[in-house]
């Protein structure tokens, strides 16, 4: 069986490798037409290796099984944005197999997988020219996350039961909020408050720089397809702005407004937080910092408080700091986690959700 179950890993471990090569960023400017000829049809023949693989897997592990027929899944179609709110039973449910034991979670996980990728498959066989880009490369994008997230579950799993050393690192979906988060923040600071006139140039310098080391960050793919589709338009607002005289009243005006744009943007990613697994997250946290007597609360969330990042802007003052106040910490704890619902756990808010 080792030597069988090394093979599979091999072909894992390309699998994965492949997904990630696809650069969905080169496609986020362009036509659907060309995203279907440069980027879907690559995609959907990644996507049937990979249902192959993971059934492949569960027939190592479970026995003989039959192939599902994607026309059993009428109901994946695409939907624009699909990916800004994406199945989030199928990452929890590969979460929640990643922290159990035993050889079942093999079989468990690529059984997941497997149905998982063929509703992806039937939705990216309905894909057409007609759509809007970005619908196309939101859909193709959600199709190579569920491949590089559960065959890379998989994987690690697989090297466990078997005693191989895994070359893959699993990552929960949490783990991904958190970066997103952090990542979002930073492009929060740098909009920071209204610029004063002499300041805009700088400041949309600033700003441009910020978006484009977000958009090359690893985490760039799993923030969601509305908010990828505003950065990426912002963008190019600054870049022709740049191209204007700065000096002139009219150049001024417009470049007061693109701020404005992008201060409106900066709250509406501030909501990222209300993502389930974040509000989830923090408020166990909060709840465990304020249990906390006075005098070992500073050092508790100068070990913890860092997962808090980006949550509060005041919040995030203290952690910053090196030796926060420990009776303005206690303050700020206390407001911030007075905003979660004592019954759901959830922040209060009248958002629509994230």
């Amino acid at each position: 069986m080792t030597a069988s179950a090394a093979t599979l890993d091999e072909q894992l471990v390309q699998l994965v490798h492949d997904a990630r090569s696809f650069d969905i960023r080169s496609f986020e400017s362009t036509s659907a037409a060309n995203a279907m000829g440069g980027l879907a049809l690559g995609v959907e023949q990644l996507v049937t290796k990979a249902i192959a693989l993971a059934d492949q897997v569960l027939d190592h592990y479970e026995g003989d099984i039959s192939e599902p027929d994607v026309d059993d899944f009428p109901f994946a179609k695409p939907t624009a944005g699909a990916s800004s709110n994406e199945s989030m039973t199928f990452y929890q449910g590969i979460d929640e197999l990643m922290s159990n034991h035993g050889e079942a979670r093999v079989a468990d996980i690529a059984f997941l997988a497997s149905t998982e990728l063929h509703q992806k498959l039937a939705t990216l066989r309905r894909l057409h020219e007609g759509m809007v880009g970005w619908e196309v490369v939101g859909e193709c994008g959600s199709a190579l996350r569920r491949v590089v997230n559960s065959l890379t579950a998989l994987e690690v799993v697989l090297c466990e039961v078997e005693g191989l050393e895994p070359r893959l690192t699993y990552a929960t979906e949490l783990s991904r909020s958190l970066q997103v988060r952090r990542q979002y923040r930073l492009l929060r600071q740098a909009i920071g408050d209204e610029p004063a006139e002499h300041e805009i140039r700088r400041r949309l310098r600033r700003i441009g720089t910020r978006i484009a080391m977000l958009i090359g960050h690893e985490i760039y793919p799993n923030l969601r397809v509305h908010d990828r589709s505003q950065i990426r338009k912002l963008q190019e607002r600054i870049l022709d702005w740049l191209m204007c005289d700065g000096e002139t009243g009219a150049c001024l005006l417009e470049g007061q407004r693109l701020w404005q744009d992008f201060d409106g943007f900066a709250g509406l990613i501030h909501q990222v937080s209300r993502r389930q697994e974040l509000e989830e997250h923090d408020s166990v946290l909060l709840t465990r910092l304020m249990s906390r007597p006075q005098e070992a609360l500073a050092d508790a969330f100068r070990e913890e408080g860092a997962a808090l990042e980006g949550l509060d802007d005041e919040l995030d003052t203290l952690i910053d700091q090196s030796a926060p106040d420990p009776a303005e910490l206690r303050r700020v704890l206390e407001r911030v986690l007075a905003s979660f619902s004592p019954r759901s756990g959830s922040m209060e808010s009248t958002l629509p959700a994230w």
